[in-house]
């Protein structure tokens, strides 16, 4: 795994919290009812900066 460094304060530690699919995770474009997918951040410990936000379940993408 490559080693993350902020790129803010230069911390190497980081928490991951997941942001819920039921308030504001990502939808299709044109889907307007739909689960939608809980989008996951990287945050750093020290300043707080979201270094990398992404999705768990790569198969709902398609």
């Amino acid at each position: 795994m490559k080693e993350v460094v902020c790129s803010f304060c230069g911390e190497r530690e980081f928490v991951t919290y997941k942001q819920n699919k039921s308030y504001s995770g990502l939808q299709p474009l044109k889907s307007i009812l739909g689960t939608g997918l809980e989008l996951h951040h990287d945050i750093c410990k020290n300043c707080g900066t979201v270094v990398r936000s992404y999705v768990n379940d790569l198969d709902k993408l398609k």
